[in-house]
């Protein structure tokens, strides 16, 4: 048994036709609203310690904040989780002038605003290239990148730092990424140029 994500899938299935060596193959189902309202139920408050006091943190979102996610998440957890982050905001009226809380309080809310996708930056062919291969391989060094497109590698060194100030790619260490909630739009652009895509 192993997995991979739907864009390696959608490229492996058309290239190699690997679907053809396989008895069984399972698509996880998308997440509902209310698989979401249950996964993150338990950080509905959390604390967090301070030097001074801990802190507790608590979120009451509506119903609609659940279905909204579930919607422009199209029910993927990876895109979801993200979404949910963005989504968080504690009232200005609540921080010092520094943009903190102020130590004296141990307790507030944090408000869930309606989620939204983030804009996706004007795309030259070689980011569609370059995006393409991070998003059949989940994870890439910058040298395995420019050798999976034949690209020098200071050509690709550009342009990652171009998507990572724009948002689209994110670096952990040496390795390379998308951002989940740029999934949905990036299927779109890739699409309509006659790129191999999978689910969102």
């Amino acid at each position: 048994m192993f997995g991979c994500n739907q864009w390696a899938w959608t490229f492996l299935s058309k290239v190699c036709q690997v679907d053809a060596y396989l008895e069984h193959t399972v698509s996880l189902p998308a997440l509902t609203d209310e698989d979401l309202e249950t996964w993150f139920a338990s950080l509905m408050a959390f604390s967090l310690s301070r030097p001074d006091a801990d802190l507790t943190l608590q979120i009451s979102p509506n119903e609609a904040h659940w279905s909204n996610l579930a919607s422009l998440s199209s029910g993927t957890s990876t895109i979801a989780a993200q979404l949910w982050l963005q989504s968080l905001r504690l009232e200005a009226t609540d921080l010092t002038a520094e943009g903190t809380l102020p130590a004296e309080v141990q307790q507030a809310e944090l408000q869930a605003t309606r989620p939204s996708l983030p804009s996706l930056a004007s795309l030259t062919v070689m980011d569609r290239y370059l995006l393409h291969s991070l998003l059949i391989h989940r994870l890439m060094t910058r040298s395995h990148l420019a050798l999976s497109l034949g690209e020098n590698e200071r050509t690709i060194h550009s342009r990652v730092q171009v998507l990572q100030r724009a948002g689209v790619i994110v670096q952990q260490g040496r390795w390379l990424s998308v951002h989940p909630a740029h999934y949905p739009k990036l299927r779109s652009e890739l699409g309509n140029n006659n790129f191999l895509i999978g689910k969102a």
